[in-house]
């Protein structure tokens, strides 16, 4: 399914960004989403090989670069 930043409603503003990431098994397509005019999605994004626009940005990747944390 597709997402976007409404996806997380009013929660979107309790965090600094906040990150979707769907499977089909080969790949991983992560998208990133911010309300912060601080911070810039696309430059993260463009990092893993993404692009986007600085609040909303995406790439796709084999293995996620990042955990949970515990």
């Amino acid at each position: 399914g597709n997402s976007n930043s409404k996806t997380f409603g009013s929660k979107i503003k309790e965090y600094d960004l906040v990150i979707t990431f769907i499977s089909n098994g080969e790949k991983y397509a992560v998208r990133m989403y911010t309300e912060k005019t601080y911070l810039k999605m696309n430059k993260i994004a463009v990092e893993y090989g993404g692009g986007g626009h600085p609040q909303a940005a995406g790439f796709e990747c084999k293995k996620l670069p990042f955990s949970r944390k515990k």
